[in-house]
């Protein structure tokens, strides 16, 4: 029985409202992420990888003006008079370079205009010797446009990248250092949206510029997966690790500089679009529940005030007072309930009036029931002991009719030897007659070796068929007082399963049923040799008459082999018709026979199954399938149980 916790209906409705209201928000609450959520995520996808394609572009074009107005210089500079140079350089570094300077062909320095600097300390810089620099080795190499890596500026002191150019008609170069705020402030213009970053990349993996992290502009992250794939132009994760932070990111390298630009984003809920719809989704998963544990009392009262009227009446008619008028409500079930239980109420009125009729005369009707139950009871008892008497009648006569039939069994069989021996014995004596004549008139050597032949096989004859009979009769003489003593001895169950088919012997021969058996000679009980041989005979005569019904061959197979240390199991099979389902399921069943009116009685197979259980202490199974023969298997133990039996 299933107990189950109590609780006022005010209180159930207002949990129902409020976990109806949680469950509701949770499940649509669910569904908005699972559908919002990748949305976001393509969405930042697509913007990270639009803005890495921008900010390169962007700054592609930037650097490209600022690369022809150098270019312009490198055009000019010789053509220029020697005291307008550094005027010229002046004017064409403006605000967009950090330093423009010119570098003759052994790699001095000839002109040179430095923003924020002084003349003087600009004229101390003309004569550097920058034959080493990365930058102009580059443009010597390739004789043309070099944009540079990040790299510290010998001429100013300072990080910065450069551009430079050849002068083809002189030789030499004009070099230009570009700040590096100047591309962080080109990367802020192309943020655009919120948490969207930016890193500008050199060859080498050095940091450029960053919008987001300052600090890491010193970093080099060429072991960057992301970086690492941008920089040698194959594709790039959607999702990268840096500082222990998930990104989105998306890189677009520049050919013509040699750089990576690399946009990123947070991702998961350190981006702020999805965490201000978990948040709001959170929120109105706390917040709707509170609404409805506020709102729902009001509406709970509002119920159980229809209800308690009903309550109060429906109490009235447990305890036996009149109910009065019922009420009725706007709740369509509630003016149900109230009609149910009015005119429950009549009826139950109309009851008691019923019963109050119905018992002034009860206690004569239930003495009369009595008297006539205690009649019939002691019919009952009488009629259950006469039965009991008959099936205890008719079980013994079942033992002694298979004990009869092995009587008449055995009289036949002994016919065969007795008779043979008779007329052996018969033969031998008209040998004697013939030689005592012969003697009289004249013996010769020839008659008495006849005589002598005929005695000798004569006698052998009887002999033999002699000591048939007398197996027969010792078998039989040892079966008959096992199964009418019913004692407990030591015997082998070999010699107990031959005995039984000796004796049933002629039964067999008259079907030519063929017995085989496989029992070690090594398996010794110590039990009840006679209902085990009762129980042999019934499953042997049960399978001649129906399992081989209606057939002239046939073969019974009897094995035995331990099942365990103290059990024994013991197999009775035949290849005959078999049994149906129904027929197993009753086969144990007394007065069951499928031979009913063919002088069947329905006990053998009953009486089978009480020596086996009973008195053997075994156990007994059954398994068949039509047509294909049936099996029982008797497990025995070695010892029997210590039962005085009559």
């Amino acid at each position: 029985m299933i107990f189950r916790r109590e609780r006022r209906l005010r209180t159930s409705l207002i949990f129902l409202l409020a976990s109806t209201t949680l469950v509701t928000l949770a499940i649509v609450g669910t569904g908005i992420l699972v559908v919002r959520l990748p949305q976001i995520v393509t969405a930042n996808q697509t913007l990270v990888d639009r803005a890495a394609e921008e900010t390169a572009s962007r700054i592609e074009v930037f650097l490209k003006g600022l690369e022809e107005r150098v270019a312009l210089v490198a055009q000019t500079a010789y053509d220029v008079p020697d005291a307008r140079v550094g005027s010229m350089l002046d004017a064409a570094r403006g605000d967009a370079f950090e330093a423009l300077y010119l570098v003759n062909k052994v790699g001095t320095v000839v002109a040179i205009s430095v923003g924020n600097v002084s003349a003087k300390r600009s004229r101390e810089m003309v004569g550097i010797d920058l034959s080493n620099s990365k930058l102009v080795r580059a443009v010597a190499e390739k004789k043309n446009v070099v944009w540079s890596d990040k790299f510290l500026s010998a001429v100013t002191g300072i990080v910065t990248i450069g551009v430079a150019i050849p002068i083809e008609r002189f030789g030499g170069v004009v070099i230009a250092e570009l700040p590096l705020a100047t591309l962080l402030k080109i990367s802020h213009i192309a943020r655009g949206a919120e948490g969207l970053e930016f890193w500008i990349i050199d060859g080498h993996g050095e940091v450029v510029a960053d919008t987001g992290l300052p600090s890491a502009s010193g970093f080099n992250l060429r072991n960057n997966p992301v970086v690492k794939a941008g920089l040698a132009q194959n594709p790039v994760a959607e999702r990268m690790t840096f500082k222990s932070r998930e990104y989105q990111s998306a890189a677009s390298f520049s050919r013509a500089l040699g750089w990576l630009f690399v946009s990123r984003i947070p991702a998961g809920l350190e981006n702020r679009r999805i965490r201000e719809t978990v948040g709001l989704i959170l929120i109105a998963f706390i917040a709707s529940p509170l609404i409805g544990l506020i709102l729902a009392p009001f509406w709970a009262r509002g119920m159980t005030e229809a209800l308690a009227p009903v309550i109060q009446r429906a109490r009235m008619i447990a305890s036996g007072a009149p109910p009065g008028a019922w009420p009725r409500g706007n709740v369509v079930e509630f003016n149900q309930l109230t009609s149910d239980l009015e005119a429950m109420s009549k009826s139950l009125q109309q009851r008691q009036l019923e019963l109050r009729d119905l018992n002034e005369g009860l206690e004569a009707r239930v003495e009369q029931r009595t008297q006539d139950l205690a009649i019939a009871n002691d019919e009952l008892t009488e009629t259950l002991s006469t039965l009991n008497r008959a099936q205890g009648e008719l079980v013994h006569s079942e033992k002694m009719a298979a004990l009869g039939r092995l009587v008449a069994g055995v009289a036949h069989e002994l016919n065969t030897p007795i008779g043979i021996g008779r007329m052996a014995v018969s033969t031998m004596r008209d040998a004697v007659f013939q030689l005592e004549k012969r003697m009289k008139t004249g013996l010769r050597k020839s008659d008495l070796t006849n005589t002598i032949e005929h005695l000798l096989s004569g006698s052998d004859m009887a002999e033999k068929n002699m000591i048939r009979a007398a197996d027969l009769i010792s078998s039989f003489k040892q079966v008959a007082v096992d199964r009418t003593t019913s004692n407990r001895r030591r015997f082998q169950l070999l010699e107990i399963v031959d005995e039984i088919i000796l004796t049933l012997t002629p039964i067999i021969k008259q079907k030519s049923i063929r017995v085989d058996r496989e029992i070690p000679k090594d398996i010794i009980l110590e039990s009840y040799p006679g209902d085990l041989g009762q129980v042999l005979t019934n499953l042997i005569d049960n399978a001649i008459k129906h399992g081989f019904d209606k057939r002239d061959n046939g073969v019974i197979r009897i094995s035995a082999a331990p099942l365990s240390k103290n059990v024994i199991r013991l197999t009775i099979s035949d290849d005959g018709h078999g049994m149906t389902k129904g027929v197993i399921d009753k086969i144990f069943d007394p007065f069951f026979t499928t031979k009913r009116g063919c002088g069947g009685t329905g006990l053998g197979m009953h009486v089978t199954y009480n020596a086996v259980v009973s008195i053997l202490g075994g156990a007994i199974t059954v398994s068949s399938t039509p047509d294909e023969g049936s099996v029982f298997q008797i497990d025995l133990p070695l010892i029997g149980p210590n039962r005085n039996i009559a």
